[in-house]
């Protein structure tokens, strides 16, 4: 069997004598997003926790009239004091009625989505909320 073709600007996680090359599954793109990972300095003990997730890695839940898929500290450790929510709504579709007690705020992609109990950007901590994409 052929070896997989190598990219010129493969990232190696070698430094020195140290290290050795990698046999497993790769995702390059992703690597190049962070190379002090894949080949960290003499000066990382390696005790700082991932503060970066993407929305991709995160799973959708699917309801009638659009998704949701939420980064918690399931997913990102680090972040006890904060939820990020990326949503999808069709015309006419609504997220129900929910609070909570932390204040949030939203950004809107696209007009013609009604927030209640809010200004354009702002929910208030302990007070409801509900999402309407208009028709």
């Amino acid at each position: 069997m052929d070896s997989l073709p190598q990219l010129k600007d493969e990232l190696k996680p070698r430094c020195g004598d140290e290290g050795s090359d990698v046999i497993g599954p790769r995702n390059p793109n992703r690597e190049r997003q962070e190379p002090d990972l894949i080949s960290p300095p003499s000066t990382d003990a390696g005790k700082l926790a991932n503060m970066k997730w993407s929305f991709a890695d995160s799973h959708m839940r699917l309801e009638d009239g659009g998704w949701t898929r939420e980064t918690i500290v399931r997913e990102l450790p680090t972040s006890t004091e904060l939820v990020s929510v990326n949503m999808r709504l069709e015309e006419g579709a609504y997220r129900e009625l929910h609070w909570h007690t932390e204040a949030e705020w939203a950004c809107k992609c696209y007009e013609g989505t009604q927030l209640e109990n809010t200004t354009d950007d702002d929910f208030p901590a302990g007070v409801d909320q509900e999402l309407e994409k208009e028709v």
